[in-house]
Formats: structure tokens, C-alpha cells, sequence
């Protein structure tokens, strides 16, 4: 069952940068979201360090989740 709403984890409401970047960095197939939070927690980093990845991916232009 696909949950676009909220974190598969902590149930926090989700944005679309959340989504956008669960895609970028889990695969474009997943159906349930981590918060960016949780995500961060998910990888062993900071939050700090992924939403320097959503900008970065922001300001290239390139990446269509990020538009």
C-alpha cells in the first residue's frame, strides 16, 4: 500500500522535498517515505547533510524532483 502522507517511521507529515529526495536517494519505485529525519538516521548521517543534497539537487536544474 502506497503512503505518500507520512514517514514510514516516526509518522510525521510529509513534504514534497521528503518524497522528492526518498526518490533520489532509495529508488524512484518506493511506496512508503521516511521524513528527512528519519532518512538521515536511515543513511547514518545528518539532516544537515541531506538537505545540502536537496539543494544541491535544487540548484543544478537537472534533477525533475527537484523543480
Amino acid at each position: 500500500m502506497e503512503n505518500w502522507k507520512t514517514c514510514r517511521e516516526c509518522g510525521a507529515a510529509l513534504g514534497s522535498d521528503d518524497i522528492a529526495i526518498n526518490l533520489k536517494l532509495i529508488s524512484r519505485n518506493v511506496t512508503e517515505f521516511f521524513c528527512i529525519d528519519c532518512l538521515a538516521a536511515y543513511y547514518k548521517t545528518t539532516r544537515e547533510v541531506i538537505q545540502k543534497r536537496i539543494d544541491y539537487y535544487r540548484a543544478s536544474g537537472n534533477c525533475s524532483l527537484f523543480k
